[in-house]
């Protein structure tokens, strides 16, 4: 890419992706790609034993040792997969190098590693095999809140990843490891805590649950008993090594889930992804609900008991602010990636919030994306409210909701952002991300993809017809602005 820098002494084989801006410290031999940077949108995720390798784990937790002082705590968990058990204990490794006491907590759900960071007040770090790429392993880092590092920590822990200078302490300053297994009962006993068990229990719900091979297969069940639930488990045996799966194989098999839901009369049914964090949700007549139509649901049950606030990305469609207004409450956007979302989750009137991606948060008992949470609570508020899933999708507000991606250089990224707001200097606009510019009856958002050289492009109105002509005018208008800028072919003089 352009702007990028290769050391001395560095190979690279041929097809290989290098960022723009990127600096190449290590040859790449076996990695597809060198990025600009470790973290992306949801922390840090690389290819196992291939980005992800044990001397880039050990290195990576010096890193985060250094970063903090010598004898500090950092507490570390990780999911039941072999990569996952690798790379946390080369982290390990690199951890005590650097002079940081560790706290190992073995295995356990994404969102109780955040439960016990924010409820002991210490830094933790949580490796999983990625639900999305079972080949890739995800690396997440949580403050003290339980919340993911800001971007400014996670500048100085790149920079000092990079350094060729983190500390290494002497062989008397090493840190120490002490192994604390079963922390997860505290996050149970408050879960029932917040959950109206006497309205629940007379219910009685059958309910039929894919925990995918993960934790939550161990959590849930404990829960759910106490509710009085019937439950239909699926595949709730842990997991060493997860095999990959085509996209159209997992539709393939979240209708087969809606086929049992359906057959056995369950009031509900739930995919649960392996970090127990983002779910699918499936009406008692077994259809398949999507994430928006999931969260549209969800926002119905939250707001008809409490008004307040709700969190969504600065992407979500235009029918959550009539449903919010509906119920006396507002919904507010935010910057589209998860941890802008779970910040803003913090507002005292927030009654929940989403990442549009099946991660549903309801600060009320903690600020994390937790589809174990999820589960229990849609199941109370289908108790409360003597409702159904079926008959609140069918009352979702009809929009147009389009959408359109169209490449755009890391360079000329901001060049469209000032495009933008030169055409709407006097309409009116949100800058929460990228920019929205309203109209009557709807909006158009441009906004630039935090992860890859990209510009989405959404329209959200209540006409399909105008929803597409926003999203192609602006589609142009991306296309024209990275035509302009790109790089002219110098004319050839003859003599």
């Amino acid at each position: 890419g352009t702007s990028a820098t290769v050391n001395a002494n560095v190979r690279i084989w041929p097809n290989k992706e290098v960022e723009p801006g990127a600096v190449v410290r290590e040859s790449i031999i076996w990695a597809g790609s060198w990025k600009r940077g470790l973290f992306t949108s949801y922390g840090l995720t690389g290819l196992t034993n291939v980005e992800f390798t044990p001397e880039f784990a050990a290195r990576l937790g010096a890193a985060i040792g250094a970063l903090n002082a010598k004898g500090a705590e950092i507490a570390i968990s990780r999911d039941n997969t072999r990569s996952a058990r690798m790379i946390s204990r080369a982290m390990i490794s690199g951890m005590i190098s650097s002079g940081a006491n560790v706290t190992d907590l073995s295995a356990m759900p994404a969102p109780v590693a955040r439960y016990w960071a924010r409820h002991n007040r210490i830094s933790s770090l949580h490796v999983q095999t990625s639900p999305v790429d079972p080949r890739s392993a995800d690396i997440r880092i949580f403050d003290q809140q339980g919340l993911d590092l800001d971007k400014r920590s996670e500048r100085k822990l790149e920079s000092l990843f990079f350094r060729e200078d983190i500390r290494r302490v002497s062989h008397y300053e090493m840190g120490r490891i002490v192994r604390r297994e079963d922390q997860t009962d505290g996050y149970v006993a408050e879960m029932l805590s917040r959950i109206d068990l006497e309205a629940v229990r007379p219910a009685a719900f059958k309910v039929v649950i894919d925990y995918s091979n993960g934790a939550a297969g161990q959590l849930l069940p404990r829960v759910l008993q106490e509710m009085n639930c019937d439950v239909i488990p699926l595949n709730a045996s842990l997991a060493e090594i997860v095999a990959e799966e085509a996209d159209e194989a997992f539709r393939q098999h979240l209708q087969e889930i809606g086929v049992i839901v359906s057959a056995v009369g369950a009031k509900l049914g739930v995919f649960i992804d392996r970090p127990g964090e983002r779910c699918f949700l499936i009406d008692e007549a077994g259809n398949v609900m999507s994430h928006d139509e999931a969260f549209a649901v969800l926002a119905q049950l939250a707001l008809a008991g409490r008004s307040g606030i709700l969190f969504g990305p600065a992407t979500t469609s235009l029918a959550f602010s009539m449903i919010a207004e509906e119920l006396g409450s507002r919904f507010v956007p935010t910057k589209i990636t998860p941890g802008a979302v779970l910040r803003a989750a913090m507002h005292a009137e927030t009654v929940m919030a989403s990442d549009g991606g099946g991660g549903y948060c309801w600060p009320d008992f903690a600020v994390s994306f937790d589809a174990i949470f999820t589960t229990v609570r849609v199941l109370e508020l289908l108790a409360t409210t003597r409702t159904s899933l079926a008959t609140l999708r069918s009352r979702i507000p009809v929009v147009s909701h389009e959408a359109a991606v169209e490449f755009c250089p890391w360079d000329v990224k901001g060049r469209v952002m000032r495009a933008m707001m030169e055409r709407h200097l006097r309409d009116r606009v949100d800058l929460t991300d990228g920019v929205k510019v309203f109209f009557d009856g709807g909006w158009v958002l441009v906004v630039p993809d935090a992860d890859k050289p990209e510009y989405h492009v959404i329209a959200s109105t209540l006409d399909p017809v105008r929803s597409r002509a926003l999203v192609d005018e602006y589609s142009r208008l991306v296309r024209s602005v990275v035509s302009e800028m790109a790089p002219q072919a110098e004319a050839v003089v003859e003599t």
